[in-house]
């Protein structure tokens, strides 16, 4: 059982390295595990809550959710969640989590990836799902250089990055304050908002 869901982690870490994405790894040729959020590129802060949502086909009976940090480490976020209850768990986001190997892992300045396995009735994997990458932030998206302060050096950085989308050769995605692609107005308007906030 451990061998199949170590499998099933490492075929999940490996198409997320590869950018695949919102993969599904159907195991015994049973329905399949779909991870519907994070779907890859997110910027969930300390502190916050954040909802992790899933499909299923009907033989899925409980699901666990783990948190693979970087391609070795994975931690458990949550077990034996009944599927005929919910398909999505919402997960108050920790600077830190205690991993399988016993070690505390952070979650900050990490590469990480949220997975799905799904069990039947009587405790046989059928399947996983992962997404790509997203990042755990100390601090809210609009103070873009992440010291804890909204101030003069996040409104220049953005400020340098003005116009620019994700094909622009020196796009910088944590100007992107609202995430929707491009650098704009809109994320103008968040960090002008909350200039001069103070997280420490």
């Amino acid at each position: 059982m451990k061998r199949i869901i170590m499998l099933a982690v490492m075929i999940m870490l490996t198409m997320a390295v590869l950018g695949i994405g919102n993969t599904t790894v159907i195991a015994d040729g049973v329905g399949p595990v779909i991870l519907c959020s994070p779907m890859g590129g997110e910027g969930w802060v300390v502190g916050e809550t954040h909802t992790i949502k899933w499909s299923t086909s009907p033989e899925v009976k409980y699901v666990e959710i783990d948190i693979y940090v970087g391609p070795y480490e994975t931690a458990c976020i949550a077990r034996h969640i009944d599927t005929s209850d919910t398909s999505e768990y919402n997960w108050l986001i920790p600077a830190t989590i205690l991993g399988f190997s016993g070690i505390p892992l952070s979650l900050l300045d990490s590469a990480l990836n949220i997975g799905i396995v799904g069990f039947d009735g009587t405790g046989r994997c059928l399947g996983s799902g992962s997404a790509c990458a997203f990042s755990i932030l100390r601090y809210p998206p609009w103070d873009v250089n992440q010291d804890g302060v909204v101030n003069l050096i996040d409104l220049v950085t953005l400020a340098m990055h003005y116009g620019e989308n994700g094909a622009s050769p020196n796009w910088n995605p944590a100007a992107d304050i609202n995430d929707n692609g491009v650098v704009d107005l809109l994320d103008l308007v968040l960090l002008a908002k909350h200039y001069g906030e103070s997280y420490k």
